[in-house]
Parts: C-alpha cells; structure tokens; sequence
C-alpha cells in the first residue's frame, strides 16, 4: 500500500489512495487532490459507498498534524514557544 514516505508527503498518500481507488472501480479519480476536499461518487451499477477524502494536515501541505496546529499559533503570540516545545516533546512512534 503506502510506504512510510507517505506519512509526510502528501503527492505519495494521494497517489496511494488514487491507485486503491481506481482498483475499486471508482470513476474519475482526479490526478492530484481537491484543494477544498475530494468528493468521488460511486459507481451506478455498484454497492460501492460514495468517499470523502481530506488528507492531513490541511489537504494541501506536506507535513503531520502538529505543523498544522503549529501553524495555527502566529509566531509573535506567547503561546508559540509552549506549543513548539510540547510538539517536540511527544515521543517518536506515539
């Protein structure tokens, strides 16, 4: 499936989706992901559910959920050196 490349970059967790995708028959899997999320219907003459996909950290940038969080902080607020030192805090694997 996905190798552990694809934890952070999101072009490799998508073409891992995309390929899984299309081997379940779904049509018209778009070659890159939706900005705004990707929405894919399922086929008519099949049991298939339709799919949502939204790749962390924001569908957009390579990166794990703490940069994401990381970025919500604006860098000049006091908290940002605590929310820098709390993520780097979290143990490797968890």
């Amino acid at each position: 499936m996905c190798s552990s490349t694809c934890a952070t970059d999101l072009a490799a967790r998508w073409q891992s989706l995309r390929d899984r995708l299309i081997d379940l028959g779904y049509p018209g899997v778009r070659k890159d992901p939706d900005p705004q999320g990707t929405v894919l219907e399922p086929p008519a003459d099949g049991l298939l559910p339709r799919v949502g996909i939204w790749i962390m950290p924001d569908n957009q940038t390579t990166g794990i959920l703490e940069d994401f969080l990381l970025s919500l902080v604006p860098p000049e607020s006091r908290l940002y050196a605590h929310v820098r030192a709390s993520i780097a805090s979290i143990p490797e694997g968890q």
